[in-house]
């Protein structure tokens, strides 16, 4: 194919080619310049940056700072004040009136306390006296006392006094509206005083101190920097105490914080697009940033009220007492963009939040930066023009030979290449092309024919790997007895792993596992002949150990590449889980327990089969239980290597298993298949992994059919009647003795309660499962909770039943008891859940 010229276009367009070599060369040739001169006056724009930050942050701080002083010059006397006159009550044994005097005295000589408060525990003041609070509080008139405590004034459920109650420590209250007591916004502090009674320590009530929001506002309402700036008091629980806005006071700052980021996404964003021309807003904000790394470590924790920002950052980083600067978006009342900064009120728990204006700190820079960009792209643009046009008149002959070059890319090997009669660089380009073409010729002969040999390859490739598996059982038996599963996946197309398994007759099954040296096609061969041979011989009726020794002899008569394999062969017996294992170097097997534990059976190996004509071979046996499992597997599964060059091992294998909830064969393998994908992540597959479950169901004989019933309760203790009715239906039903059924019903209401009692911290409800099963000789509970782990089979011993009631230790005693009657106690944690067994044989 042969392309045309390309059509002529007009000046400019060919003047300004931008995907050109000029337009390309002047555009490097500005850029070298532009950084020139970035670097040049940046070093001053940065310097200037910095010190004007540096300088407001430091006014901030020192604002900020000043303030905190004049508030805790403030708080921390009503603190100590009110602590010495509740501690009063213990150590002094003042009297409650003297208490109350000085809690007066004390209102009338603050200027910024508003009330105070003594609020008693029903019937301490005075037997007859369930609700006794006498409060002194200022008002318009003057100042007042009321005895505060109704059933419309319950100040027992009030978080001033409820919280230091349960806390028995002082603190501060959250910002609240007293209705039916100071009828203001206040915040109140609160210390617990106790009592002595028969020489203890006993609590008696609250006394507090209360202190007006706009007690605190005249305080803060004082902090400025810059002419927009203003201050604002954040509580422990993050609520505004203070604020220029009257609407915020008493808002969540983190509701503050969304609302203020939802208004500033599109100002940003458009922001964001118009800085983009002048490149202001990125310097500006490196400096910022670049001072407060510097400066205040707390930073990288603020929020920052951009578009992708975290808007609960800032509120979790003031509401744990950090300091340091962040930006606030449009949180100033003229709408432009703030920087705050924040620090902890001493011990209150409360912050001190200064926000001032980011636009008027970088007001004067900003132009001064409009001003100098606009002389630069000048500058930039006239030298731009410059070097396309010395550059065109340089790129012309290179044209010419781009265009032959684009011919020859599109097969035309015979194009005419431009004809250059100087000796400088671009001639010898034109050389070059020249002898590319015949390289290019002879290339692509020299790829058809090996394209083809490679697809013929491959597809042979193909074929074998569908022999090879095809070799191999897919439909998996379904037998009541036991339950098998395996997967191969080899490495390559085709691999020397195999698996097989069959019945020899109806009471046995017979299982193998190999791993052939080498890998690819003759691997997969010698995989072929090693398991035709051991189906041909297993078959007889010999022992699994001369079936190997016959085997071994077979592939060492002619093995001229000395190939050999790694071999494994057991013969479950069905009737009685008993299993014959014979082991020709291959990796032990691995032994799942009833109870989830995992054992390694290390059976006596052997040479790999093709290795010593005259090896021998040992027989060892094992029984499984029911629901015991065997695994066998290759190396490829232990070896398995991800990215980080580290080995899957057997200690992951078996944690693997250890995690795997109970279920099928094929789930076990499923599942383990998987946590090896997982480990091994992107990395490439280094050898054939193969895996083979075998699980023991036991006979039929040894599973009668069994009668089951379940019973739902919630975390309640009026739910134990259910379990009382659910007994005496399958009492009736299984005809069950009645004393069975009576200690069936104790162990069952003794365990459960503890489980309602003690299992859910949350006291929210969770369901509680209970299973019946009626087996031949015994009765079996299964119980089934979602909450703390607690193992009733490793609790200690209960002690001391010896001893007179009133001297034996508090609990245990229900646990000692249901261990007592039950015949058989069990206990499990599986998928986050406690699982207890209860077996009683039935008499």
């Amino acid at each position: 194919m042969v392309l045309k010229p390309e059509k002529k276009r007009g000046f400019l367009s060919r003047f300004f080619n931008f995907r050109g070599l000029a337009f390309r060369s002047g555009l490097y040739f500005l850029l070298g310049i532009s950084l020139v001169l970035i670097v040049s006056f940046g070093y001053l724009l940065v310097y200037a940056a910095s010190m004007m930050v540096r300088e407001v942050q430091a006014d901030a701080t020192n604002i900020t700072n000043l303030t905190i002083s004049r508030i805790e010059t403030v708080i921390h006397p009503i603190e100590e004040v009110t602590q010495t006159m509740a501690q009063g009550v213990f150590v002094d044994g003042q009297t409650y009136s003297e208490v109350m005097r000085m809690s007066r005295a004390y209102v009338k000589a603050s200027p910024v306390v508003f009330g105070s408060c003594m609020a008693f525990e029903p019937y301490v003041f005075s037997k007859d006296k369930y609700f006794y609070a006498p409060y002194y509080s200022e008002t318009k008139e003057g100042y007042q006392e009321r005895i505060l405590g109704s059933k419309k004034y319950n100040y027992f459920e009030l978080d001033w006094y409820k919280t230091r109650k349960v806390r028995d420590t002082a603190g501060w209250s959250e910002p609240y509206y007293d209705k039916g007591g100071g009828n203001t916004l206040m915040c109140t502090y609160s210390v617990p005083f106790y009592r002595k009674k028969n020489d203890e320590k006993t609590f008696a009530g609250v006394l507090t101190m209360d202190i007006s929001l706009e007690s605190l506002d005249k305080i803060v309402s004082g902090v400025r920097v810059f002419e927009s700036g203003f201050a604002m008091l954040i509580s422990r629980e993050g609520k505004v105490l203070t604020s220029p806005r009257p609407e915020l006071v008493n808002s969540d700052f983190r509701d503050l914080a969304k609302k203020i980021l939802a208004r500033s996404r599109s100002k940003i964003t458009d922001s964001l697009a118009r800085d983009s021309t002048d490149g202001t807003s990125d310097r500006s904000a490196k400096y910022r940033n670049q001072h407060s790394k510097e400066n205040v470590s707390e930073n990288t924790s603020g929020i920052r009220f951009t578009v992708n920002g975290d808007t609960n950052a800032i509120a979790d980083s003031i509401l744990t007492g950090k300091s340091g600067f962040s930006n606030a978006g449009n949180i100033l009342k003229n709408g432009k963009d703030g920087t705050l900064y924040y620090a902890p009120v001493g011990n209150t728990g409360w912050s001190l939040v200064v926000v001032y204006s980011s636009d008027e700190l970088f007001s004067d820079l900003i132009d001064f930066l409009k001003k100098l960009g606009f002389v630069v792209l000048a500058s930039i643009f006239a030298a731009l023009i410059i070097t396309i046009f010395v550059v065109r008149k340089v790129a012309r002959p290179i044209r010419k030979l781009a265009f032959a070059a684009r011919q020859i890319g599109q097969g035309d090997f015979n194009a005419m290449l431009p004809i250059f009669r100087s000796r400088n660089e671009i001639a010898q380009l034109a050389n070059s092309f020249s002898a590319m073409q015949v390289e290019l010729q002879n290339y692509i002969r020299n790829l058809q024919e090996t394209t083809t040999a490679k697809e013929k390859i491959e597809s042979e490739l193909n074929v074998a790997h569908d022999i090879q598996l095809g070799m191999l059982p897919k439909v998996f038996p379904t037998q009541a007895e036991c339950d098998v599963y395996a997967i191969l996946k080899p490495a390559k197309a085709v691999g020397g792993d195999l698996y097989d398994f069959f019945f020899p007759d109806e009471n046995h099954l017979c299982f193998v596992i190999g791993d052939v040296s080498g890998k690819s096609v003759p691997a997969s061969l010698f995989m072929a002949v090693t398991r035709t041979l051991f189906r041909a011989k297993a078959v007889k009726g010999e022992p699994l150990n001369k079936v190997m020794e016959s085997i071994n002899q077979e592939l060492c008569k002619d093995n001229p590449n000395m190939m050999f394999v790694t071999f494994q062969a057991a013969l479950l017996d069905l009737r009685n889980g008993v299993v014959e294992i014979c082991n020709a170097g291959h990796n032990y097997p691995f032994i799942q327990k009833s109870d989830h534990q995992i054992s390694k059976f290390r059976c006596r190996p052997g040479l790999p089969l093709g290795v010593m004509e005259d090896t021998a071979y040992f027989l060892e046996t094992l029984t499984l239980d029911r629901g015991e499992c065997i695994l066998m597997y290759t190396d490829g599964i232990t070896e398995a290597i991800n990215l980080k060059e580290t080995f899957f091992k057997e200690d992951k294998l078996i944690s693997s298993m250890l995690s795997l909830p109970d279920g099928s064969a094929k789930d076990i393998a499923i599942r383990l298949l998987q946590d090896v994908k997982n480990f091994t992540e992107e990395a490439e597959q280094s050898d054939d992994i193969t895996l083979l479950v075998v699980k023991y169901r036991g006979t039929k004989k040894e599973r009668p059919g069994a009668e089951m019933a379940e019973l739902e309760l919630d975390n309640q203790i009026d739910e134990l009647d259910k379990i009382s009715r659910q007994l005496e239906e399958l009492a009736e039903k299984w005809q069950l003795p009645a004393k069975m059924v009576m200690e069936l019903n104790l162990a069952l209401e003794e365990c459960v309660a503890n489980i309602i009692f003690h299992a859910f911290p949350d006291k929210n409800t969770h369901p509680i499962f209970l299973k019946f099963i009626k087996e031949e000789s015994s009765v079996r509970i299964i119980i089934t909770d979602e909450g703390k782990e607690f193992d009733i089979v490793k609790h200690p011993e209960h002690t001391g039943l010896d001893k007179p009631v009133e001297e034996r230790k508090i609990g245990g005693l229900g646990i000692h008891f249901i261990r007592t009657v039950m015949d058989k106690v069990e206990y499990s944690r599986k998928e986050n859940k406690n699982i207890v067994i209860l077996t009683k044989k039935i008499p």
